[in-house]
């Protein structure tokens, strides 16, 4: 039973520390996204010029499993620009 519990603590420990890793990755990510914002502020017409593969890659950057790093990655993004304000 004790086992059991250690494997899950470690695989749970694991999920986090890859998670946190990931939070620099998710800003740049989401800065990105605000620059194209600014750019083409239609979204219609953004997702018309998008291809396939970019639109997939979207779909799986803002859901799955890593969703906690880009949570936190926008909390971050938050905060700064509410300093700055």
């Amino acid at each position: 039973m004790d086992s059991g519990f250690l494997i899950v603590g470690v695989l749970v420990s694991i999920y986090l520390i890859v998670n946190i890793c990931l939070v620099p990755m998710q800003l740049r990510y989401l800065r990105s996204k605000r620059e194209e914002k600014v750019k083409e502020p239609d979204v219609n017409k953004r997702h018309e010029n998008q291809s396939f593969e970019q639109s997939q890659l979207e779909y799986n950057q803002q859901a799955g499993i890593l969703f906690p790093s880009l949570l936190i990655a926008s909390l971050v993004l938050y905060l700064k620009e509410r300093k700055h304000q």
